[in-house]
Protein backbone atom coordinates (compact mmCIF):
# COMPACT_ATOMS: atom_id res chain seq x y z
CA UNK A 1 0.00 0.00 0.00
CA UNK A 2 1.09 3.71 -0.50
CA UNK A 3 0.40 6.74 0.85
CA UNK A 4 0.01 9.84 -1.33
CA UNK A 5 0.05 12.85 0.15
CA UNK A 6 0.06 16.44 -1.61
CA UNK A 7 0.92 19.77 0.08
CA UNK A 8 1.20 23.61 -1.31
CA UNK A 9 5.07 24.82 -1.98
CA UNK A 10 3.63 28.39 -2.49
CA UNK A 11 2.73 31.46 -0.46
CA UNK A 12 1.15 34.61 -1.03
CA UNK A 13 -1.82 32.26 -3.72
CA UNK A 14 -4.09 30.31 -3.46
CA UNK A 15 -3.76 26.71 -4.02
CA UNK A 16 -6.60 24.06 -3.58
CA UNK A 17 -4.99 20.21 -3.31
CA UNK A 18 -5.38 16.65 -3.76
CA UNK A 19 -6.58 14.64 -0.77
CA UNK A 20 -4.77 12.28 0.66
CA UNK A 21 -4.87 8.87 -0.69
CA UNK A 22 -3.81 5.08 -0.11
CA UNK A 23 -3.29 3.28 -3.50
CA UNK A 24 -1.99 -0.07 -4.69
CA UNK A 25 1.29 -1.22 -6.20
CA UNK A 26 1.20 -1.10 -9.90
CA UNK A 27 -2.02 1.07 -9.63
CA UNK A 28 -2.42 5.08 -11.29
CA UNK A 29 -3.26 7.89 -9.61
CA UNK A 30 -3.63 11.43 -10.50
CA UNK A 31 -2.52 14.17 -8.14
CA UNK A 32 -4.12 17.70 -8.99
CA UNK A 33 -3.31 21.16 -7.87
CA UNK A 34 -6.08 24.28 -8.54
CA UNK A 35 -4.43 27.60 -8.25
CA UNK A 36 -5.24 31.39 -8.58
CA UNK A 37 -3.34 34.34 -8.77
CA UNK A 38 -0.40 32.89 -10.72
CA UNK A 39 0.37 33.72 -14.39
CA UNK A 40 -0.45 31.62 -17.23
CA UNK A 41 3.31 32.11 -17.90
CA UNK A 42 4.59 30.25 -14.37
CA UNK A 43 6.45 27.39 -14.92
CA UNK A 44 5.57 24.61 -12.27
CA UNK A 45 7.15 21.69 -11.01
CA UNK A 46 6.28 18.60 -8.65
CA UNK A 47 8.60 17.77 -5.66
CA UNK A 48 8.18 14.85 -3.49
CA UNK A 49 10.12 13.63 0.24
CA UNK A 50 9.73 9.89 1.19
CA UNK A 51 11.38 8.82 4.60
CA UNK A 52 14.30 7.53 3.04
CA UNK A 53 15.23 10.44 1.18
CA UNK A 54 15.58 14.13 1.11
CA UNK A 55 13.68 16.29 -1.51
CA UNK A 56 13.47 14.77 -4.80
CA UNK A 57 12.58 16.72 -8.04
CA UNK A 58 10.49 14.62 -10.33
CA UNK A 59 8.91 16.72 -13.26
CA UNK A 60 8.54 20.19 -14.12
CA UNK A 61 6.27 22.05 -17.01
CA UNK A 62 6.48 25.33 -19.08
CA UNK A 63 4.44 27.93 -19.62
CA UNK A 64 2.18 29.12 -20.92
CA UNK A 65 1.33 26.57 -23.56
CA UNK A 66 3.30 23.47 -21.40
CA UNK A 67 6.09 23.22 -24.91
CA UNK A 68 8.58 22.14 -22.71
CA UNK A 69 8.52 18.88 -19.70
CA UNK A 70 11.22 17.75 -17.93
CA UNK A 71 11.55 14.67 -16.01
CA UNK A 72 13.46 12.81 -13.49
CA UNK A 73 15.07 9.08 -13.85
CA UNK A 74 12.68 7.72 -11.19
CA UNK A 75 9.12 8.48 -12.84
CA UNK A 76 10.36 9.09 -16.65
CA UNK A 77 8.04 6.77 -18.51
CA UNK A 78 5.70 6.36 -15.74
CA UNK A 79 4.14 9.90 -14.46
CA UNK A 80 2.90 12.59 -17.01
CA UNK A 81 2.98 16.31 -15.99
CA UNK A 82 0.12 18.23 -17.55
CA UNK A 83 -1.37 22.08 -17.07
CA UNK A 84 -5.14 23.58 -17.90
CA UNK A 85 -4.49 26.79 -17.99
CA UNK A 86 -8.22 27.52 -17.92
CA UNK A 87 -9.40 25.84 -14.93
CA UNK A 88 -5.97 26.94 -13.08
CA UNK A 89 -5.14 23.44 -12.61
CA UNK A 90 -1.73 21.31 -12.90
CA UNK A 91 -1.89 17.55 -13.00
CA UNK A 92 0.57 14.57 -12.21
CA UNK A 93 -0.49 11.43 -13.42
CA UNK A 94 1.47 7.95 -11.84
CA UNK A 95 0.91 5.15 -13.77
CA UNK A 96 2.74 1.63 -12.45
CA UNK A 97 3.26 3.00 -8.60
CA UNK A 98 5.95 1.55 -6.72
CA UNK A 99 7.25 1.43 -3.37
CA UNK A 100 9.26 4.38 -3.90
CA UNK A 101 6.31 6.38 -5.35
CA UNK A 102 4.82 6.66 -1.00
CA UNK A 103 5.66 10.15 -0.77
CA UNK A 104 4.33 13.44 1.01
CA UNK A 105 4.47 15.47 -3.10
CA UNK A 106 4.82 19.05 -3.28
CA UNK A 107 3.70 21.57 -5.74
CA UNK A 108 6.08 24.65 -6.68
CA UNK A 109 6.11 27.23 -8.95
CA UNK A 110 8.59 30.06 -9.96
CA UNK A 111 6.85 33.02 -8.41
CA UNK A 112 5.58 35.84 -10.43
CA UNK A 113 8.60 38.28 -8.81
CA UNK A 114 10.74 36.56 -10.76
CA UNK A 115 9.69 37.20 -14.35
CA UNK A 116 11.57 39.79 -15.74
CA UNK A 117 10.84 41.21 -19.52
CA UNK A 118 13.28 40.47 -22.17
CA UNK A 119 14.83 43.33 -24.45
CA UNK A 120 14.15 42.42 -28.03
CA UNK A 121 16.47 43.61 -30.88
CA UNK A 122 16.47 43.06 -34.60
CA UNK A 123 19.62 41.40 -36.35
CA UNK A 124 20.18 41.75 -40.38
CA UNK A 125 22.72 39.98 -42.36
CA UNK A 126 25.69 41.78 -43.97
CA UNK A 127 26.50 41.34 -47.26
CA UNK A 128 23.92 38.80 -49.22
CA UNK A 129 23.83 38.44 -52.94
CA UNK A 130 21.78 35.95 -53.23
CA UNK A 131 17.74 35.55 -53.42
CA UNK A 132 16.80 35.40 -50.04
CA UNK A 133 18.38 37.51 -47.15
CA UNK A 134 18.63 36.04 -43.87
CA UNK A 135 17.27 38.47 -40.72
CA UNK A 136 17.34 37.36 -36.91
CA UNK A 137 16.17 38.54 -33.70
CA UNK A 138 17.68 38.45 -30.06
CA UNK A 139 15.67 39.03 -26.51
CA UNK A 140 17.94 38.99 -23.68
CA UNK A 141 17.69 39.66 -19.85
CA UNK A 142 14.81 37.67 -19.28
CA UNK A 143 13.27 35.15 -16.77
CA UNK A 144 11.48 32.32 -16.37
CA UNK A 145 13.68 30.38 -19.71
CA UNK A 146 9.94 30.01 -21.87
CA UNK A 147 10.03 32.49 -24.73
CA UNK A 148 8.20 31.96 -28.18
CA UNK A 149 9.11 33.79 -31.29
CA UNK A 150 6.48 34.65 -34.51
CA UNK A 151 7.13 36.77 -37.21
CA UNK A 152 4.79 38.77 -39.49
CA UNK A 153 5.45 40.25 -42.79
CA UNK A 154 2.26 42.39 -44.63
CA UNK A 155 -0.39 41.41 -41.85
CA UNK A 156 0.19 37.44 -42.09
CA UNK A 157 2.24 35.33 -40.31
CA UNK A 158 5.35 33.67 -41.59
CA UNK A 159 6.22 29.67 -41.03
CA UNK A 160 9.87 29.33 -42.07
CA UNK A 161 11.25 30.55 -39.11
CA UNK A 162 14.03 29.14 -36.58
CA UNK A 163 14.44 29.41 -33.09
CA UNK A 164 17.01 28.35 -31.30
CA UNK A 165 16.95 26.96 -27.63
CA UNK A 166 17.50 29.91 -24.47
CA UNK A 167 20.93 29.96 -22.80
CA UNK A 168 21.11 31.00 -19.76
CA UNK A 169 23.80 33.48 -17.99
CA UNK A 170 24.07 34.69 -14.99
CA UNK A 171 20.31 33.29 -14.11
CA UNK A 172 19.03 35.40 -17.23
CA UNK A 173 18.35 33.51 -20.36
CA UNK A 174 19.20 34.99 -24.36
CA UNK A 175 17.15 33.81 -26.75
CA UNK A 176 17.47 33.53 -30.81
CA UNK A 177 15.38 33.12 -33.42
CA UNK A 178 16.27 33.62 -37.46
CA UNK A 179 14.19 33.28 -41.10
CA UNK A 180 15.19 34.07 -44.43
CA UNK A 181 12.81 36.30 -46.60
CA UNK A 182 13.01 37.15 -50.27
CA UNK A 183 14.91 39.36 -51.61
CA UNK A 184 12.31 41.38 -53.48
CA UNK A 185 10.14 41.25 -49.97
CA UNK A 186 13.46 43.23 -47.78
CA UNK A 187 14.44 45.64 -50.98
CA UNK A 188 10.61 47.05 -50.46
CA UNK A 189 11.91 48.61 -47.49
CA UNK A 190 8.89 47.37 -45.88
CA UNK A 191 9.24 46.39 -41.75
CA UNK A 192 9.49 42.57 -41.01
CA UNK A 193 7.92 42.12 -37.66
CA UNK A 194 9.34 39.92 -34.82
CA UNK A 195 7.53 38.91 -31.78
CA UNK A 196 8.76 37.31 -28.17
CA UNK A 197 6.12 36.08 -26.43
CA UNK A 198 6.83 35.44 -23.21
CA UNK A 199 5.10 35.61 -19.17
CA UNK A 200 1.82 36.65 -21.00
CA UNK A 201 3.37 39.45 -22.88
CA UNK A 202 4.42 39.99 -26.24
CA UNK A 203 7.30 42.22 -27.17
CA UNK A 204 8.11 43.24 -31.15
CA UNK A 205 10.78 44.48 -32.95
CA UNK A 206 10.60 45.89 -36.52
CA UNK A 207 13.71 44.50 -39.05
CA UNK A 208 13.72 46.09 -42.06
CA UNK A 209 16.34 47.11 -44.77
CA UNK A 210 18.25 50.49 -43.88
CA UNK A 211 18.31 53.15 -46.41
CA UNK A 212 21.32 53.26 -48.73
CA UNK A 213 23.71 55.85 -48.30
CA UNK A 214 24.21 57.98 -51.62
CA UNK A 215 27.71 59.95 -52.00
CA UNK A 216 28.68 61.40 -55.42
CA UNK A 217 32.70 60.94 -56.02
CA UNK A 218 35.23 63.02 -56.22
CA UNK A 219 36.13 62.77 -60.30
CA UNK A 220 39.52 63.10 -61.57
CA UNK A 221 41.87 62.40 -64.43
CA UNK A 222 45.09 62.58 -65.59
CA UNK A 223 47.42 62.00 -69.04
CA UNK A 224 50.52 59.94 -69.35
CA UNK A 225 52.70 59.68 -72.87
CA UNK A 226 55.66 57.12 -73.08
CA UNK A 227 57.83 58.83 -76.05
CA UNK A 228 57.89 56.09 -78.96
CA UNK A 229 55.28 54.28 -77.49
CA UNK A 230 52.58 55.92 -80.26
CA UNK A 231 49.78 55.36 -77.25
CA UNK A 232 48.79 57.86 -75.07
CA UNK A 233 47.09 56.65 -71.59
CA UNK A 234 44.52 58.01 -69.49
CA UNK A 235 43.28 57.21 -66.02
CA UNK A 236 40.04 58.26 -64.57
CA UNK A 237 39.72 57.83 -60.42
CA UNK A 238 36.68 58.21 -58.41
CA UNK A 239 36.87 58.42 -54.94
CA UNK A 240 35.09 57.68 -51.87
CA UNK A 241 31.62 56.96 -53.67
CA UNK A 242 28.41 55.09 -52.49
CA UNK A 243 26.77 52.34 -53.12
CA UNK A 244 29.05 50.14 -55.25
CA UNK A 245 27.07 49.77 -58.02
CA UNK A 246 28.61 52.21 -61.02
CA UNK A 247 29.21 52.26 -64.87
CA UNK A 248 32.84 54.08 -66.12
CA UNK A 249 32.60 54.81 -69.42
CA UNK A 250 34.77 56.55 -71.61
CA UNK A 251 34.15 58.97 -75.08
CA UNK A 252 36.26 60.39 -77.72
CA UNK A 253 34.96 64.14 -78.66
CA UNK A 254 31.75 62.54 -77.43
CA UNK A 255 31.43 58.59 -79.40
CA UNK A 256 31.86 55.79 -76.84
CA UNK A 257 35.18 53.88 -76.99
CA UNK A 258 35.29 50.84 -77.08
CA UNK A 259 35.09 49.45 -73.40
CA UNK A 260 37.35 46.51 -74.66
CA UNK A 261 40.29 49.11 -73.65
CA UNK A 262 39.61 50.13 -70.71
CA UNK A 263 39.86 48.36 -67.50
CA UNK A 264 38.34 49.32 -63.73
CA UNK A 265 39.06 47.90 -60.08
CA UNK A 266 36.97 48.69 -57.34
CA UNK A 267 37.67 48.91 -53.48
CA UNK A 268 35.49 49.41 -50.26
CA UNK A 269 36.33 51.37 -46.86
CA UNK A 270 34.11 51.14 -44.24
CA UNK A 271 33.41 53.71 -41.58
CA UNK A 272 30.34 54.68 -39.04
CA UNK A 273 27.83 56.20 -41.87
CA UNK A 274 28.47 53.50 -43.97
CA UNK A 275 30.95 51.38 -46.89
CA UNK A 276 31.94 54.09 -49.46
CA UNK A 277 34.18 53.00 -52.16
CA UNK A 278 37.07 54.24 -54.60
CA UNK A 279 37.23 53.48 -58.45
CA UNK A 280 39.95 53.81 -61.01
CA UNK A 281 39.50 53.04 -64.97
CA UNK A 282 42.33 53.09 -67.71
CA UNK A 283 42.57 53.73 -71.20
CA UNK A 284 45.07 53.39 -73.96
CA UNK A 285 44.33 55.58 -77.62
CA UNK A 286 46.31 55.92 -80.06
CA UNK A 287 48.34 59.32 -80.32
CA UNK A 288 47.41 60.12 -83.76
CA UNK A 289 43.88 60.31 -81.72
CA UNK A 290 44.88 62.40 -79.18
CA UNK A 291 47.15 64.85 -80.89
CA UNK A 292 44.29 66.99 -82.58
CA UNK A 293 43.59 70.35 -81.30
CA UNK A 294 40.16 70.21 -79.91
CA UNK A 295 40.18 66.21 -79.34
CA UNK A 296 38.69 66.24 -76.12
CA UNK A 297 38.68 62.95 -73.86
CA UNK A 298 35.87 62.49 -71.51
CA UNK A 299 35.24 59.43 -68.59
CA UNK A 300 31.74 59.45 -66.99
CA UNK A 301 30.93 58.25 -64.13
CA UNK A 302 27.25 57.34 -63.17
CA UNK A 303 25.65 55.36 -60.37
CA UNK A 304 20.97 54.61 -60.75
CA UNK A 305 20.17 58.29 -59.29
CA UNK A 306 22.95 60.44 -61.42
CA UNK A 307 26.17 60.86 -64.08
CA UNK A 308 28.82 63.35 -64.12
CA UNK A 309 31.80 64.17 -66.47
CA UNK A 310 35.59 65.34 -66.46
CA UNK A 311 37.48 65.89 -69.44
CA UNK A 312 40.88 66.37 -71.30
CA UNK A 313 40.76 68.81 -74.03
CA UNK A 314 44.19 68.60 -76.54
CA UNK A 315 45.52 71.85 -77.12
CA UNK A 316 48.26 72.10 -79.64
CA UNK A 317 50.13 70.36 -76.87
CA UNK A 318 48.73 72.06 -73.93
CA UNK A 319 45.84 69.76 -71.70
CA UNK A 320 43.17 71.58 -70.35
CA UNK A 321 41.82 69.60 -67.40
CA UNK A 322 38.37 70.34 -66.25
CA UNK A 323 38.32 70.14 -62.07
CA UNK A 324 35.19 69.64 -59.92
CA UNK A 325 35.80 70.68 -56.51
CA UNK A 326 34.41 68.54 -53.81
CA UNK A 327 33.06 70.34 -51.12
CA UNK A 328 32.79 68.63 -47.59
CA UNK A 329 30.66 70.16 -44.95
CA UNK A 330 31.08 68.83 -41.42
CA UNK A 331 27.96 67.86 -39.18
CA UNK A 332 27.55 70.45 -36.63
CA UNK A 333 28.02 69.69 -32.79
CA UNK A 334 24.73 68.72 -31.29
CA UNK A 335 26.12 69.39 -27.51
CA UNK A 336 27.44 73.00 -28.80
CA UNK A 337 23.53 73.47 -30.47
CA UNK A 338 21.67 72.84 -28.11
CA UNK A 339 23.88 73.64 -24.83
CA UNK A 340 24.60 77.10 -26.09
CA UNK A 341 21.81 77.90 -29.08
CA UNK A 342 24.54 78.06 -31.72
CA UNK A 343 27.08 76.04 -33.42
CA UNK A 344 29.67 76.57 -36.18
CA UNK A 345 28.75 75.59 -39.49
CA UNK A 346 32.01 74.04 -41.42
CA UNK A 347 32.80 73.63 -45.34
CA UNK A 348 36.30 72.06 -46.30
CA UNK A 349 37.50 71.67 -49.04
CA UNK A 350 40.92 69.90 -50.52
CA UNK A 351 42.92 71.33 -53.75
CA UNK A 352 46.56 71.55 -54.87
CA UNK A 353 45.17 74.95 -56.34
CA UNK A 354 44.52 78.18 -54.80
CA UNK A 355 40.61 78.04 -53.62
CA UNK A 356 37.97 80.56 -52.61
CA UNK A 357 35.59 79.24 -49.98
CA UNK A 358 32.35 81.68 -48.89
CA UNK A 359 29.59 80.68 -47.07
CA UNK A 360 25.98 82.29 -48.35
CA UNK A 361 22.17 82.34 -47.06
CA UNK A 362 19.26 82.21 -48.58
CA UNK A 363 19.52 85.70 -49.40
CA UNK A 364 22.54 85.79 -51.06
CA UNK A 365 24.47 87.64 -48.03
CA UNK A 366 28.10 86.28 -47.65
CA UNK A 367 28.53 84.75 -44.42
CA UNK A 368 31.81 83.92 -44.05
CA UNK A 369 35.76 84.30 -44.55
CA UNK A 370 37.98 81.85 -45.50
CA UNK A 371 40.46 80.73 -42.77
CA UNK A 372 43.73 80.31 -43.92
CA UNK A 373 44.89 77.13 -45.66
CA UNK A 374 46.27 73.88 -44.42
CA UNK A 375 48.06 71.01 -46.09
CA UNK A 376 45.74 72.37 -49.32
CA UNK A 377 43.07 72.25 -47.44
CA UNK A 378 40.86 75.16 -46.89
CA UNK A 379 38.20 75.93 -44.57
CA UNK A 380 35.46 78.54 -44.13
CA UNK A 381 33.35 78.50 -40.97
CA UNK A 382 29.88 80.56 -39.99
CA UNK A 383 27.88 80.56 -37.08
CA UNK A 384 24.14 79.53 -37.25
CA UNK A 385 21.49 79.68 -34.61
CA UNK A 386 19.21 76.96 -32.75
CA UNK A 387 16.20 79.05 -33.69
CA UNK A 388 17.33 79.05 -37.41
CA UNK A 389 18.23 75.63 -37.36
CA UNK A 390 15.43 73.79 -36.44
CA UNK A 391 13.54 76.04 -38.65
CA UNK A 392 14.96 74.16 -41.35
CA UNK A 393 16.39 77.51 -43.22
CA UNK A 394 19.22 77.00 -45.80
CA UNK A 395 22.64 77.43 -46.05
CA UNK A 396 25.17 77.16 -49.36
CA UNK A 397 28.63 76.37 -49.28
CA UNK A 398 30.62 78.04 -52.34
CA UNK A 399 34.50 76.95 -53.99
CA UNK A 400 35.72 77.99 -56.58
CA UNK A 401 39.44 77.84 -57.54
CA UNK A 402 40.95 81.31 -57.94
CA UNK A 403 41.21 83.17 -61.55
CA UNK A 404 39.08 80.21 -63.05
CA UNK A 405 36.00 81.01 -65.66
CA UNK A 406 35.05 77.63 -64.22
CA UNK A 407 31.34 78.23 -62.91
CA UNK A 408 31.90 77.29 -58.83
CA UNK A 409 31.03 74.17 -57.11
CA UNK A 410 28.12 74.54 -54.86
CA UNK A 411 26.70 72.54 -51.80
CA UNK A 412 24.19 73.64 -49.65
CA UNK A 413 23.32 72.53 -45.68
CA UNK A 414 19.71 72.42 -44.57
CA UNK A 415 18.14 70.82 -41.44
CA UNK A 416 15.10 68.48 -42.94
CA UNK A 417 12.51 68.65 -40.70
CA UNK A 418 10.51 66.31 -42.34
CA UNK A 419 7.59 64.94 -40.29
CA UNK A 420 5.67 65.84 -36.81
CA UNK A 421 8.32 65.42 -33.89
CA UNK A 422 8.02 63.11 -31.74
CA UNK A 423 9.74 63.48 -28.28
CA UNK A 424 11.54 60.37 -27.13
CA UNK A 425 10.69 58.27 -23.76
CA UNK A 426 13.81 58.38 -21.74
CA UNK A 427 14.58 55.70 -19.11
CA UNK A 428 17.50 55.54 -17.00
CA UNK A 429 19.04 52.01 -15.69
CA UNK A 430 20.89 51.42 -12.35
CA UNK A 431 23.88 49.46 -12.81
CA UNK A 432 24.09 46.19 -12.44
CA UNK A 433 24.06 45.25 -8.73
CA UNK A 434 27.71 43.15 -8.03
CA UNK A 435 29.94 43.82 -5.29
CA UNK A 436 32.72 42.32 -7.29
CA UNK A 437 32.41 45.26 -10.01
CA UNK A 438 34.93 47.77 -9.72
CA UNK A 439 33.51 49.86 -12.11
CA UNK A 440 30.04 50.94 -12.12
CA UNK A 441 27.49 51.83 -15.23
CA UNK A 442 24.36 53.98 -15.60
CA UNK A 443 22.51 53.60 -19.19
CA UNK A 444 20.19 56.55 -20.30
CA UNK A 445 18.01 54.76 -23.10
CA UNK A 446 16.47 57.08 -25.32
CA UNK A 447 13.77 55.73 -27.31
CA UNK A 448 11.02 56.60 -29.86
CA UNK A 449 11.76 60.04 -31.11
CA UNK A 450 11.85 62.07 -34.14
CA UNK A 451 13.60 63.66 -36.17
CA UNK A 452 17.21 61.64 -35.10
CA UNK A 453 18.97 64.77 -33.90
CA UNK A 454 19.36 64.06 -30.01
CA UNK A 455 21.68 64.82 -27.36
CA UNK A 456 22.47 62.94 -24.14
CA UNK A 457 24.02 64.63 -21.37
CA UNK A 458 25.53 63.55 -17.79
CA UNK A 459 25.56 65.54 -14.67
CA UNK A 460 27.01 64.55 -11.32
CA UNK A 461 25.74 67.00 -8.32
CA UNK A 462 24.90 69.10 -10.98
CA UNK A 463 28.55 69.05 -12.17
CA UNK A 464 29.43 68.64 -15.74
CA UNK A 465 31.67 65.78 -15.91
CA UNK A 466 33.40 67.38 -19.62
CA UNK A 467 36.84 66.89 -18.44
CA UNK A 468 36.86 64.99 -15.63
CA UNK A 469 38.93 61.64 -15.51
CA UNK A 470 36.84 60.02 -13.28
CA UNK A 471 33.94 59.66 -15.74
CA UNK A 472 33.52 58.32 -19.33
CA UNK A 473 30.55 58.59 -21.35
CA UNK A 474 29.62 57.53 -25.00
CA UNK A 475 26.29 57.59 -27.09
CA UNK A 476 25.76 55.43 -29.59
CA UNK A 477 24.45 56.12 -32.96
CA UNK A 478 21.04 56.60 -33.38
CA UNK A 479 19.14 53.20 -34.63
CA UNK A 480 16.41 53.08 -37.10
CA UNK A 481 13.33 51.04 -35.82
CA UNK A 482 10.52 52.14 -38.70
CA UNK A 483 9.79 55.84 -38.38
CA UNK A 484 11.37 56.51 -35.12
CA UNK A 485 14.68 56.35 -33.64
CA UNK A 486 16.46 55.20 -30.55
CA UNK A 487 19.74 55.48 -29.05
CA UNK A 488 21.25 55.08 -25.41
CA UNK A 489 23.95 57.19 -23.44
CA UNK A 490 26.28 55.32 -21.31
CA UNK A 491 28.18 56.89 -18.07
CA UNK A 492 31.29 54.73 -16.74
CA UNK A 493 32.58 55.39 -13.04
CA UNK A 494 34.29 53.50 -10.29
CA UNK A 495 31.85 52.12 -7.91
CA UNK A 496 32.90 54.33 -5.13
CA UNK A 497 31.39 57.27 -7.03
CA UNK A 498 27.95 54.90 -6.61
CA UNK A 499 28.51 53.92 -3.39
CA UNK A 500 28.53 57.45 -1.86
CA UNK A 501 25.28 58.98 -1.82
CA UNK A 502 26.21 61.13 -5.46
CA UNK A 503 23.24 62.67 -7.35
CA UNK A 504 23.66 61.49 -11.11
CA UNK A 505 21.58 63.19 -13.76
CA UNK A 506 20.68 62.01 -17.02
CA UNK A 507 19.01 65.42 -19.44
CA UNK A 508 18.35 64.37 -22.90
CA UNK A 509 17.95 67.59 -25.65
CA UNK A 510 15.31 67.31 -28.53
CA UNK A 511 13.58 70.10 -30.66
CA UNK A 512 10.35 68.56 -29.88
CA UNK A 513 10.94 70.12 -26.57
CA UNK A 514 8.61 72.96 -26.09
CA UNK A 515 11.55 74.78 -25.14
CA UNK A 516 15.54 74.07 -25.92
CA UNK A 517 16.56 74.88 -22.54
CA UNK A 518 13.85 72.34 -20.83
CA UNK A 519 15.28 69.00 -21.77
CA UNK A 520 14.03 65.79 -20.43
CA UNK A 521 16.15 64.70 -16.63
CA UNK A 522 15.92 61.31 -15.26
CA UNK A 523 17.96 61.63 -11.74
CA UNK A 524 19.03 58.73 -9.74
CA UNK A 525 21.18 57.88 -6.86
CA UNK A 526 22.46 54.60 -4.68
CA UNK A 527 20.06 55.05 -2.02
CA UNK A 528 16.94 55.35 -4.78
CA UNK A 529 18.01 52.95 -7.00
CA UNK A 530 16.38 50.38 -5.04
CA UNK A 531 13.10 52.02 -6.22
CA UNK A 532 13.80 52.42 -10.00
CA UNK A 533 12.14 49.88 -12.40
CA UNK A 534 15.31 47.73 -13.52
CA UNK A 535 15.35 46.46 -16.66
CA UNK A 536 18.23 44.22 -17.81
CA UNK A 537 18.89 44.96 -21.51
CA UNK A 538 21.94 43.92 -23.47
CA UNK A 539 22.56 47.24 -25.24
CA UNK A 540 25.02 46.43 -27.94
CA UNK A 541 22.91 45.63 -31.24
CA UNK A 542 24.37 44.30 -34.12
CA UNK A 543 24.17 47.06 -36.63
CA UNK A 544 24.57 46.69 -40.33
CA UNK A 545 26.07 49.05 -42.34
CA UNK A 546 24.21 49.32 -45.82
CA UNK A 547 27.01 48.82 -48.75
Amino acid sequence: MLLLCLHAGLCAQTITQSEPVVAKLMESHTLTCTYSGLPTSSEFAWIRQNEEKGLEWIASISGPSGSTKSYSVSVKGRFTISRDNDNQQVHLQMDQLETADSAVYYFVTVSDSAVQAPTVFPLVQCGSGTEEVTIGCMATGFTPASLTFKWEFGGSELANAVQYPTTKKDNHYTGVSQIRVRRQDWDTRKPFTCSAEHAGETFEAKVLKQEVVHKFPALSILISEIEGSQMVSFGCFAADFSPKDYTITWLRNGKKIDPSESSTFSEGKKNETGTFYNAASYIQVKENHWKDDGTNITCRFANSKEQDDVHLTYGGGCVEPSTKLEIDILPISLETMYLENNADLVCKVHSSDPVEVKWFNESGEVLSVLESPSSNTYIARTKITYDEWSKGMKWFCEASIKDSIEVPTRKNFVKNNGRNRVPPSVYLLPPVDDLSCTNMTLTCFVKDFYPADILVHWLVDNLTIDGNALYSHKTTNVIENGDLFSTYGQLTFSSDGWKDGRVFRCEVYHMSMDSKNQPIVKLITEKSSGNVNIINMNLGPSTCLPQ
